[in-house]
């Protein structure tokens, strides 16, 4: 059953900031919109696991009395300092900060640098069972292309799966997984407008076993969700696909051991998220928000040499 979406934004009235972008401050952020609330803004219904200050780690699960799956998804850097690097890790079966079972890859962020390129305009989009969290610096959001800058961006949470009573439904996406840096071009938002979506993450058969394979995202128009070039204007949108979890590289042809009642090639579909099929917006001062078959979406900016087609609904997944 689709839940309503709740959008919580940097300039909402009385929403938590990111100041000198310490790891502490990303995780209040996250703390409350998922957990306590803020202004006049319910929060999403997970509840936090495992807290502790210092050194800084969060842990949050989603909400089963939702249909979460219990998944939880652990933040943690190694002091408060504000150079350090924040490690985001997602685990289907969770005791503590050292014990955990049938977890993801991990991805990383950080504040990129200080003053207007301190990344602190954040937008997280999300449900008691998932979310979505972006966030970007100042100076990168003069229109929808943020060139070469970094910025945080992630899905974490339970995928729709395609199979009632899936035991392996939370999962983490990000851009390069397993790496330790945060260049522009390891982040998800370059791998939706200047790469394609192959190989992305992992997650866990359907005999709730521990081993974990590669899947890839692919919607109507394969792994590629950009158009090359730079579009500006109003884009000629008539259809918006799915994204699906395809395993391997999401070629049929090869899918041989992902033929398996444990194992299937097609797993579900990555909640809210949309490909268009026609480019536009690039000049648009962000964040960009449209009205797409009746409902919200907001369109993921550019940061590569394609123009995104990546949408999230923002009504109901």
């Amino acid at each position: 059953m689709a839940q309503a979406v709740t959008v919580y934004r940097w300039d909402d009235a009385g929403a938590p900031q990111v100041v000198d972008g310490s790891p502490s401050e990303y995780m209040n952020v996250i703390k409350k919109c998922l957990v306590e609330g803020y202004g006049s803004k319910s929060p999403l219904g997970w509840t936090v696991e495992q807290e502790i200050a210092d050194p800084p780690y969060i842990a949050f699960k989603n909400d089963l009395a939702a249909g979460g799956s219990g998944g939880v998804v652990m933040f943690s850097a190694p002091s408060d300092n504000v150079s350090e690097k924040t490690k985001i890790r997602a685990a289907q079966d969770y005791i503590s900060k050292d014990t955990y079972s049938r977890e993801s890859p991990f991805y990383v962020y950080d504040r990129y640098s200080s003053g207007s390129n301190t990344i602190s305009n954040w937008v997280i989009i999300g449900t008691a069972k998932a979310f979505y969290f972006f966030c970007y610096s100042p100076s990168a959001m003069t229109t929808n292309f943020t060139s070469s800058r970094y910025s945080i961006s992630f899905f974490m949470g339970d995928f729709e799966s395609i199979y009632p009573n899936d035991p392996a439904t939370f999962i983490l996406v990000g851009g390069q997984k397993d790496f330790s840096s945060t260049n522009w071009n390891a982040s998800l938002l370059y791998r939706f407008s200047g790469f394609h979506l192959e190989k992305i993450s992992t997650l866990h058969p359907l005999d709730a076993s521990s081993s974990r394979s590669e899947f890839s995202l692919s919607s109507l128009f394969g792994t590629y969700t950009y158009v090359n070039g730079s579009h500006s204007g109003e884009a000629d949108i008539s259809i918006l696909s799915p994204m699906y979890l395809l395993m391997g590289s999401a070629n049929i042809e090869s899918s041989s051991e992902y033929q398996t009642n444990t194992h299937p090639f097609v797993r579900g579909l990555l909640p809210g998220a949309f490909v268009a099929n026609a480019p536009g917006y690039i000049g648009d001062t962000p964040p960009v928000f449209k009205e797409l078959d009746s409902q919200n979406h907001y369109l993921l900016p550019t940061v590569a040499s394609g123009t995104c087609c990546v949408w999230i609904n923002l009504e109901q997944w």
